[in-house]
């Protein structure tokens, strides 16, 4: 599994962190992968997927499973604030525009 941290352009980032997105592809990478974009709880981080068990066994569940993994740090912005919605679009927009295949294979 390789993974990837970065923080797409056009996130609203009202705190250190915010915005950071962590993308995991599977052992069995192909140009046309699967997509799943989790989005976590409150206060919870990207990373989360990586830290906690609860939320690591759902990332190696898709991992498994030839999904690309995606998760954004939204923190407190993650449930029906402008905010933490438009970081969705712009993420959803970036792997929708970029497509994970070109930009990181």
């Amino acid at each position: 599994m390789k993974g990837y941290i970065f923080t797409p352009e056009g996130m609203k980032i009202n705190y250190s962190g915010q915005g950071e997105v962590d993308l995991v592809l599977p052992d069995k990478y192909r140009e046309n992968n699967p997509v799943l974009l989790a989005i976590h709880g409150t206060n919870r981080k990207s990373t989360s997927y990586r830290d906690v068990g609860f939320y690591r066994f759902q990332r190696d569940k898709a991992l498994e499973n030839g999904y690309i993994f995606v998760s954004l740090s939204n923190g407190g912005d993650t449930w029906g604030l402008d905010d933490g919605l438009m970081n969705l679009i712009v993420l959803y927009n970036y792997i929708m525009g970029r497509g994970v295949s070109t930009s990181l294979a």
